[in-house]
């Protein structure tokens, strides 16, 4: 017997390397997440403006924000989890529908955020 043993070749199909132009930071997957975080900011800066309005003693207000951070953000893994993992196969299929790429429908996503953080920080852009 020899110390060298054959093994049976391999039937898995080789292993092919995607050509993809597309730096890792605009992958579908990472817009997608970016996009939560800004939605979730959003909504961290409404509520930040109910509750300055509200008529909650100063501490209601310090630890209802608190809360609602902590409830925002530690939600935000959740939220990104679940839009990027399901919502990556949904995307793609509705895509398809449309003759425009991923990235045109991140830019007028990103757009919309931009002129919703204007509105909602009463910034004038133009």
């Amino acid at each position: 017997m020899s110390p060298n043993v054959r093994r049976a070749p391999s039937k898995a199909p080789p292993s092919r390397k995607r050509a993809d132009w597309t730096p890792s930071f605009l992958k579908h997957r990472t817009l997608m997440a970016a996009e939560a975080v800004l939605v979730v900011a959003l909504l961290r800066g409404v509520m930040e403006d109910w509750v300055k309005a509200s008529d909650l003693p100063g501490y209601g207000k310090v630890l209802f924000l608190m809360g609602g951070t902590i409830g925002l953000l530690g939600g935000l893994y959740w939220v990104i989890e679940s839009i990027t993992s399901s919502g990556v196969e949904r995307t793609h299929a509705l895509l398809k529908t449309f003759s425009l790429p991923y990235l045109a429908v991140h830019g007028i996503v990103f757009t919309v955020l931009f002129f919703v953080y204007a509105h909602q920080h009463h910034i004038h852009v133009w």
